[in-house]
């Protein structure tokens, strides 16, 4: 398994590169922001490209080229330590603390190992 591990980072290394869209909050679309459900304390933002807001394809999956950048925030928290939330009972966001950036290219795939899912 472990081989399995390390041939998914030399490949994708050497094959792919996300780099990260400086101008994704003016230029992409601010689709969805809901409570991350599996952490209590926090919230989540969805960006999107116009490749990506085109939607799923036949097969369930996003068109090559699309972008989407999350950014994830701490909750704010009441003065007796519980979650903030809103009139509409939702978290109010409070500090930046993670922005992950996923993409959908061709070339992260191609020569992969039959059943081998890449993870990037």
């Amino acid at each position: 398994m472990l081989w399995l591990s390390l041939l998914s980072i030399a490949y994708c290394q050497e094959q792919s590169e996300i780099l990260f869209p400086e101008d994704y909050q003016t230029a992409f679309t601010n689709y969805l922001s809901l409570d991350r459900v599996q952490n209590p304390d926090q919230v989540i933002r969805l960006f999107a490209n116009d490749i990506a807001m085109q939607g799923p394809a036949v097969d369930g999956k996003l068109p090559y080229g699309s972008v989407l950048v999350g950014e994830v925030y701490k909750a704010k928290k009441n003065p007796d330590g519980s979650i903030a939330t809103s009139l509409l009972q939702r978290r109010i966001r409070g500090e930046l603390i993670l922005i992950a950036v996923m993409q959908r290219n061709e070339k992260f795939s191609a020569g992969l190992p039959a059943g081998h899912v890449m993870l990037h």
